[in-house]
This record gives structure tokens, C-alpha cells and sequence, in this order.
């Protein structure tokens, strides 16, 4: 809270220039963390509380430092697409070494609940919802560098990266992340098709790869397709649970990091599932654990990002088309997934400062001729496109 209290007033004085931050942005993130501290006066275990804290500000801290970044130096847009790029292909790869092992490289207790009886998933570095989930939202952006990459060499490695991704989310056997991925590659698909840039040599080799493990792990995939419905009523069941929590507190929530701690005597007596755990739905969850406000606060802050992305997307559709894919993915995954920490919380926070900070590198500068030129604020990532991917032109 200090230090958002910091940035305003150096805004206000003009000291320090090189930190300024939309008036709104600011205000949103001192909510965000002050419906947080709220929390911590319903809570039980003041030391996870504490922890939750930590968490929720070292992705405030994440967010701050991409915005920061990007906004001063856009070349540095090109190191973070090559990080999206490596951790996408690299989180894949583990996904499909660990199901051809048939053995998870991490020992975790859910994992080995899971597998005992659903059948081998892979689990990434966590569970294989959370690492489906998160390479998912991470694939637009792979996608976008082999559609309109100018260097040879990443395009290569996007083509090699998506591959693997995609083989990876098949192989952890995630329902959900498998109905998101069509939904997260469909705006860069678009984007493509109208700068005319798809072309067949890409689509062929997807097609064929996805297709073999789609027939190898067929097997796999029908008997998950075929626990559809006790799974669905699962988690379903959960929401009764969140929403006891919430109405005993429903302004400040029953503490950050509580839900765990608290939920037994929340569950409904009506409830006959046997599967207890964090309420599967991020939405819910902040509304559980921080109220009203946190959840005020959080919805806002996407809604932010939503609004930037459009506007990126209003003046280079190809720029803006991979942040709107990943949000269309993480919105439908937060309905299915907790997203309470981790990997994919953080980078949830690091590509809403890449897209906050891409949409204000744009509004600074001229962009009818700017985006002519280059396309992307990161000269040599996707420079020289035809005609068709300036946005004024389409």
C-alpha cells in the first residue's frame, strides 16, 4: 500500500517520471491490495494470511515491473514474446515426456489421487488442470510468431513450441483446456486470414500432429469424455460452499488464503460428494476469501485489461489479437479453475502489463506511419508484413 501511495504522489508532483502510471491503473491495484488487508482481519491463521499477501504482491510487483519495462523500452517486447515462447514450448515438452514415462517428474499428493482413479494424466509442474490451463492462454502468442514472424529462426521454434504445447495439453487429459484452445487461437487465426499471412505449409503439419495424438490418446480422452457429468456436479457442488462463505462475510470475505481452513463447516449439509476442495472457480474464490471489494476490485482490473486490449486491437488487429485470445481462455478458465497462486496466477498479472503497457507504447506515438514500418513495438520481431497488417488498411 505504501508504495502505490508512492507512485500517486510522485504523479501528482511530477518527481520521478520514469515510474508514472495511469491515474486508474494505480487506484485499481491500491484497492486490489487494500481489499487484501481487509481480509486479513476475518482471518483464522494470521501467518497465511500473511503469506496470501506475499503472493498477491509479488504479482502486483510482476505486473508493475512488465509495465514498466515495456513502456520505456518496447524493444523489449521482443525478450518477452521469447520468454512466452520458451516456457510454452518447454511446459509442453514436459507434459508429453511425463506421459510417455507414464510417471509425474513432481510428487504430488492431488496427482497421485488423480491417478489413482482416473488413469495416468500428465501434470506439468503442478496438477494437469492447472498446467493444461496454463499453457493454453500461453499458445496466442506462440501462435502469432509463427504467423508473423520475419526472422526464419523464431518462426521455427514457434511452429516446434506450438506443437509441443498443444501435444501437451492433449496429454494431460483436461476437458476444459481442450474446449479453450479453438476459443484462445481463433482471434490470431483471424488476424492472420485478414493480413493474409496463414499460410498452408503451417496448417498441414498442425493438423497431422494434432490429429496422431488425438488418435493415439484416444482411449484416454473418450474415458475422461465419459466422466463428464460426476465431474461437472463436482464442482458444481463446490459454489454452495463459496457462497455460505460469502454470506456470513460478505464485505471483506473470510480472510485471504482462509478458504481451505474455514470450508468444512461451510459445506452444505445437503452435500453428498465426496470431493472437497477450493471452490473451482477464481471469480468465487476471491469473493470467498476477500469480499465484495476484492472481488470489485479483481473484475475491475481485467475489465482494464479487456478494454486496452480492444483498443490495441482497434488500431493493429495482428498486435492485439494474441492478448485477446489469452483473455478469452483465462476468462473461461478462471469459471473452471481456482487460479488461488502459482505459475499461472503470475503470468496472468505479466501479460495484463504487456498488454497495459503495448496499448500505452501505442497511444504515444504516431501509429499510422509507426505501424507501417514495424507492426509491433519491438523492431525485427514482426517487421516487414505486407500492407494488409496495418490496421488502417484492413
Amino acid at each position: 500500500c505504501a508504495a502505490i501511495l508512492l507512485i500517486l504522489h510522485t504523479q501528482r508532483f511530477g518527481i520521478y517520471q520514469g515510474l508514472k502510471l495511469p491515474p486508474v491503473i494505480a487506484w485499481a491495484l491500491l484497492v486490489f491490495v487494500l481489499a487484501d488487508t481487509l481480509s486479513i482481519l476475518a482471518a483464522n491463521d494470521l501467518v497465511l494470511s500473511l503469506y496470501g499477501l506475499y503472493n498477491h504482491l509479488r504479482t502486483v510487483l510482476l505486473f508493475l515491473i512488465v509495465y514498466w519495462s515495456l513502456r520505456h523500452n518496447p524493444r523489449q517486447l521482443k525478450a518477452f514474446y521469447t520468454g512466452v515462447l520458451l516456457t510454452a514450448g518447454m511446459s509442453g515438452i514436459v507434459c508429453l515426456l511425463e506421459f510417455a514415462r507414464q510417471e509425474n517428474f513432481r510428487q504430488n499428493p492431488m496427482v497421485d489421487y488423480m491417478v489413482g482413479f482416473e488413469g495416468f494424466r500428465a501434470s506439468g509442474f503442478s496438477t494437469p488442470t492447472t498446467a493444461a490451463g496454463y499453457i493454453t492462454f500461453l499458445l496466442p502468442l506462440v501462435l502469432v510468431q509463427v504467423i508473423a514472424s520475419q526472422s526464419k529462426l523464431r518462426k521455427h521454434a514457434a511452429i516446434f513450441c506450438i506443437l509441443a504445447g498443444i501435444v501437451g495439453v492433449i496429454c494431460t487429459l483436461t476437458r476444459g483446456a481442450l474446449m479453450c484452445l479453438p476459443l484462445g487461437l481463433a482471434p490470431v487465426l483471424a488476424a492472420g486470414y485478414r493480413c493474409r499471412l496463414i499460410k498452408v505449409a503451417y496448417v498441414i503439419p498442425t493438423v497431422l500432429v494434432i490429429a496422431a495424438a488425438a488418435v493415439m490418446l484416444w482411449p484416454d480422452l473418450q474415458s475422461r469424455v465419459e466422466q463428464g457429468d460426476n465431474n461437472l456436479a463436482a464442482r458444481f457442488s463446490l459454489i454452495g460452499t463459496a457462497m455460505n462463505m460469502t454470506e456470513e462475510s460478505p464485505l471483506v470475505g473470510q480472510g485471504l488464503n482462509m478458504y481451505f481452513l474455514k470450508m468444512q463447516r461451510f459445506i452444505p449439509p445437503t452435500e453428498s460428494s465426496t470431493f472437497e476442495y477450493l471452490v473451482h472457480n477464481k471469480f468465487l474464490l476471491t469473493l470467498a476469501e476477500t469480499g465484495i471489494i476484492g472481488l470489485f476490485s479483481f473484475c475491475f482490473l481485467y475489465g482494464l485489461v479487456i478494454r486496452d486490449t480492444l483498443l490495441i486491437c482497434k488500431q493493429s488487429f495482428l498486435m492485439g489479437a494474441p492478448f485477446l485470445g489469452a483473455w478469452l481462455v483465462l476468462l473461461v478458465d478462471m469459471n473452471l479453475e481456482s487460479y488461488e497462486a502459482g505459475a499461472g496466477l503470475q503470468t496472468f498479472w505479466m501479460l495484463a502489463g504487456a498488454a497495459m503497457a503495448t496499448r500505452a507504447s501505442l497511444s504515444s506515438m504516431d501509429v499510422s506511419g509507426w505501424v507501417a514500418r514495424t507492426r509491433l513495438p519491438a523492431p525485427g520481431l514482426f517487421r516487414g508484413l505486407p500492407p494488409h497488417a496495418n490496421a488502417h488498411h484492413v
